[in-house]
């Protein structure tokens, strides 16, 4: 495929740029760094982005950046002062500026066999492939890290059910003929890469990765992993439950964005969810996404995981709006338990039940369900922070602290939500000062948690906070919550006496007791 630009034509299949007066020597890294610019010619790349596509994530000074520009300047009778072809954006990147006439679009050859995985129907904008991690270290230090890595990886992302993985054969198969990653997506079709490189030097080991969306070039993902060389294996599980984790994560987000996006009336199952989940995280109407999942399920009654988004929603619901109803109890149950009966292998269907049994004090149901989520799928972020929900119920509050910690770690993007059970458990081990901290670093808590720093003002002995929360609460609860209900829902949710007894105390000392210890409306 040939690529015009002012006097040049650039020929992707012979690797070549030839200008007025033939060819023109060029090393690969030049040509492969002219190829990424001209393709992502419509933003500035940043010089980040070079050093990850360029030169596989190694340590490379500015100077050598700038050098491989210089010499691709001068390669098209470009230069620092002129830039007609790469203009430099200070302290941001450079930018391919001159004109590009492209060829008639046409499917490029693969490389790779007519009738392949990639062209059977069904392959979504969920897709990914892990391009092999590349080996930077000295011949006598190679231990085979960078294969290791790739196969982990891989294994580790096709346990989520979000997500299609791309064989590592036509990974492979595909790297030799396909040098930028823009060229990866559209020849294997795939929406998403994962591409490293190791490096060894003495004792030391690095290990570089990053997530990228083939369409845009766009880095969504990247990190590196030092170590010692006896910690190699440490250093393989971080890299694989890092990657393995956040992905779900970042393609779930996507592919939120592109459904809502979407205008057709008639949406299938998936879509009708993907679109609930959508409304309930931008607007954070509990209300609403029950009863759009409610409706869905009238149309559909076996989506499972439909019906175990319900049934924690219907139980979270009783906290928000302060109404411990019985039939609303007995209606999420209903719905955890259809979902393990449709589908007892996903391991969002098993977190999402574990937390609606923890919701009604069945803890035997809910530490055995969170588990098996976890051993189904050990990167999933939304099982480990399930899982930690559940040890805090349970009474096991470090191990509580530890899976929240696993499951922002391993997704800095983390829900909002994911705060409340870090506060609550902080609460309960006697740590208010750290409790209070994160609710203050917490943009958007939920009104009930007005509740929750009441009482953790007060153990702390700030009681004017506590009184002000308590009012705050008072002033701002929604119309007809029930302190009442409130307090016994908690009481339920928590499987130790002390614990409970841990709240009441909190509740006593801030004035919100005696309102909650009431019957009926408060």
């Amino acid at each position: 495929m040939a690529i015009r630009f002012l006097d040049f034509e650039l020929d992707d299949q012979l690797l070549e740029l030839r200008g007025p007066a033939g060819a023109i020597a060029m090393e690969p890294q030049v040509f492969k760094l002219l190829r990424f610019l001209i393709d992502h010619r419509d933003r500035v790349v940043s010089k980040d982005e070079l050093v990850s596509e360029i030169w596989d994530g190694r340590f490379v000074t500015d100077a050598a950046i700038t050098s491989r520009i210089n010499l691709l300047r001068k390669a098209v009778g470009d230069s620092g002062k002129v830039q007609s072809v790469i203009r430099t954006v200070p302290k941001t990147g450079y930018r391919f500026v001159a004109d590009v006439d492209l060829p008639e679009k046409r499917r490029p050859d693969t490389g790779l066999p007519a009738v392949s995985a990639f062209e059977q129907p069904g392959l979504t904008a969920s897709s990914v492939v892990v391009l092999p991690f590349r080996d930077l270290s000295p011949p006598e230090e190679n231990d085979f890290l960078a294969e290791g890595l790739t196969e982990d990886i891989s294994v580790a992302l096709s346990r989520s059910s979000d997500i299609t993985v791309i064989a590592n054969r036509s990974a492979r198969a595909v790297e030799d003929v396909a040098p930028l990653i823009s060229d990866v997506g559209r020849k294997l079709q795939v929406k998403y890469a994962v591409r490293g490189a190791v490096q060894r030097a003495g004792n030391r080991v690095r290990v570089s990765a990053s997530l990228i969306d083939t369409e845009i070039g766009k880095h969504i993902w990247a990190d590196r992993f030092d170590g010692a060389k006896d910690e190699i294996f440490d250093i393989q599980d971080r890299v694989t439950q890092s990657i393995a984790a956040v992905l779900p994560t970042r393609i779930q987000g996507t592919v939120l964005e592109q459904e809502h996006i979407r205008a057709e009336v008639s949406l299938s199952s998936r879509e009708a969810y993907l679109r609930a989940i959508w409304n309930l995280r931008q607007s954070g109407d509990v209300v609403r996404a029950i009863d759009d999942l409610g409706s869905l399920l009238v149309q559909d009654e076996r989506y499972a995981l439909a019906h175990a988004q319900l049934a924690v929603l219907l139980g979270f619901s009783i906290f928000v709006f302060g109404r411990d109803e019985e039939t609303t109890r007995v209606r999420a149950i209903a719905h955890a338990r259809q979902a393990l009966a449709l589908e007892s292998s996903d391991e969002r269907v098993l977190a999402k039940a574990a937390l609606a049994f923890l919701n009604d004090g069945d803890f035997k149901r809910a530490l055995h369900y969170s588990e098996k989520a976890l051993t189904l799928n050990p990167h999933s972020v939304e099982a480990i922070h399930f899982r930690g929900c559940v040890l805090y119920g349970t009474g096991a509050h470090e191990g509580a602290l530890d899976c929240h910690r696993t499951a922002m770690r391993l997704d800095p993007l983390f829900p909002g939500h994911y705060l409340e059970s870090v506060i609550e458990t902080n609460f309960l081990l006697g740590r208010y000062e750290e409790a209070l901290s994160i609710h203050d670093s917490w943009d958007r808590p939920h009104p009930h948690m007005s509740v929750t720093m009441a009482a953790c003002n007060a153990m702390a002995g700030r009681m004017e906070e506590a009184h002000r929360f308590a009012e705050d609460f008072r002033k701002s609860r929604p119309e007809g919550f029930r302190l009442a209900d409130y307090f016994s829902a908690l009481m339920r949710y928590l499987a130790r006496e002390e614990d409970q007894a841990h709240w009441r105390e909190g509740f006593m000392r801030s004035g919100l007791w005696p309102e909650a210890g009431k019957s009926g409306n408060s």
